[in-house]
């Protein structure tokens, strides 16, 4: 069995680390070997096998001779740094975790998750779009009975992912309707914080990760206010559509090249529109079954194997 080594700075709750335990626990004809740069490692990842080196190590590591054919897989996300050296370029690739230039240079291949994220590959590399994929053993519709009105949305809780100017627009919310289901770990500091400045009380909940997708089968409407500068791809958009919950969100970027317009939701101008949609879907039934009629053949398993073949195939050059 072949070696991958994947470097990622930590294995706290993220993006990327979501994307790195996808990608491992699928592509199971290969032995990987996680590097991390910082001791920050979350209860998720008890079990799997990883070292904590520094970069000078990492550097020793990329030129040994013993190395130099093992492919080395960095997972990307600011202020991670590195200059890969020479002899390791061929065997080396990046996968650009958020809408930021890329901070590693010198890799053979960058991947990115949609077109639009090709502009943050570095200048003279070469690029490759590979779409991110959610197991279809986790994630599924199991057609239970939506609550109407429960709105469920699920992130890391950061600020930079749920901001006061989204909090304050949930809060806006009509309560006699609708209750709000936060689904999410992060900074606990600024959970405390939400909770204290927002006075979260039974029509705004947080909840644990324990089991998302449980939730998002039980809840009516999948609604996602985006960050200021957009989700890279957002797997969130994927999980919600897999389990066949209709989505509603303001984002340009990952959500367009998932969710169909009009047909399995729908991608609004900004919160205010996100709004006048919500209340749209509430009072017209119809227009509602028919997006969650639209939702059931939703199925991840053609761009799961398309996803594990695609870096499999990079692995291997």
């Amino acid at each position: 069995m072949r070696t991958v080594f994947h470097i990622i700075p930590n294995l706290i709750v993220g993006g990327a680390q979501s994307y790195l335990k996808t990608l491992i626990d699928g592509a199971v004809r290969w032995n990987h070997r996680i590097l991390i740069l910082e001791d920050r490692v979350g209860a998720e990842w008890e079990g799997y096998s990883m070292d904590l080196i520094g970069v000078s190590q990492l550097m020793r590591l990329c030129k040994g001779s013993s190395l130099l054919n093992a492919p080395f897989h960095f997972h990307w996300y600011p202020p991670f740094r590195f200059e890969i050296p020479e002899c390791k370029r061929a065997k080396s690739i990046v996968t650009i975790q958020e809408n930021e230039h890329c901070l590693i240079r010198n890799a053979d291949t960058y991947v990115t998750s949609t077109s639009a994220g090709r502009q943050y590959v570095p200048s003279h590399s070469k690029g490759l779009v590979i779409k991110p994929a959610s197991d279809p053993q986790r994630w599924g519709n199991r057609f239970l009975k939506r609550e109407k009105g429960c709105l469920v949305r699920h992130s890391t809780l950061y600020p930079h992912k749920l901001s006061e100017d989204i909090m304050r627009n949930i809060c806006s919310y009509d309560f006699s309707r609708y209750r709000w289901r936060i689904i999410g770990v992060g900074d606990l500091d600024y959970q405390l914080h939400l909770q204290r400045r927002y006075l979260l009380t039974d029509r705004i909940t947080l909840g644990g990760s324990a089991d998302i997708c449980a939730e998002l089968n039980r809840a009516w409407l999948y609604v996602y206010h985006t960050p200021s500068k957009g989700e890279h791809y957002g797997l969130c958009f994927q999980e919600a559509l897999a389990c066949g919950i209709p989505v509603v969100t303001n984002d340009q970027i990952g959500a367009v090249e998932q969710v169909r317009q009009g047909e399995t939701g729908f991608i609004c101008s900004n919160y205010s529109e996100m709004k006048t949609k919500v209340d749209a879907l509430y009072s017209d039934d119809s227009l509602y079954h028919a997006l969650l009629n639209n939702l059931r053949n939703h199925h991840l398993k053609k761009q799961w194997n398309a996803f594990l073949t695609a870096y499999e195939q990079l692995w291997d050059c």
